[in-house]
């Protein structure tokens, strides 16, 4: 009994073991330029036959020319999106589809080619090219579709 009344004394009686201490840091942080894109060209999927029975695919690569799968076309008068883009010297750009839509009844805008991502040179420019895929079907309606009825979307943001 008189080890645990020990025991319990000093316990009661001991200093505070435990100390505050003060921790200086530092911190960090990159201020960067706001990012900005600017519609340059219109995705122009040129012009397309209505066909007789089936579907006609219509499809712009990023370099605005026709791939070699693309049927129904007449001429070359397509043209991929470009964007011009400013932002942060050497920074990390990551571009993502959101959307494609096409209210054009008979026509199934169902796909955008985007490079998933590209990095601003040290001059803070550069450009960025959209490409696009589409399908005319027999039920199509003849006429100029360029007041948004084929449209889309895609966000782009620093990495």
């Amino acid at each position: 009994m008189r080890f645990s009344f020990f025991i319990a004394v000093f316990i009661a009686f001991s200093p505070n073991l435990s100390k505050a201490i003060d921790v200086q840091n530092s911190s960090s942080v990159t201020i960067m330029q706001d990012l900005s894109l600017t519609q340059q060209t219109e995705l122009n999927f040129g012009k397309v036959l209505i066909p007789a029975s089936g579907t006609h695919l219509v499809r712009v690569k990023n370099n605005g020319d026709y791939h070699e799968t693309t049927t129904g076309t007449i001429g070359n008068s397509q043209t991929h999106g470009r964007f011009y883009v400013t932002g942060e010297p050497n920074a990390t750009i990551k571009y993502t589809k959101i959307a494609v839509s096409s209210s054009i009844p008979g026509v199934t805008f169902d796909r955008i080619y985007l490079t998933s991502s590209q990095t601003i040179p040290g001059d803070g420019d550069r450009y960025v090219n959209v490409g696009g895929r589409i399908y005319v079907d027999s039920t199509a309606q003849s006429g100029v579709y360029n007041n948004g009825e084929l449209s889309y979307t895609f966000s782009a943001e620093y990495e």
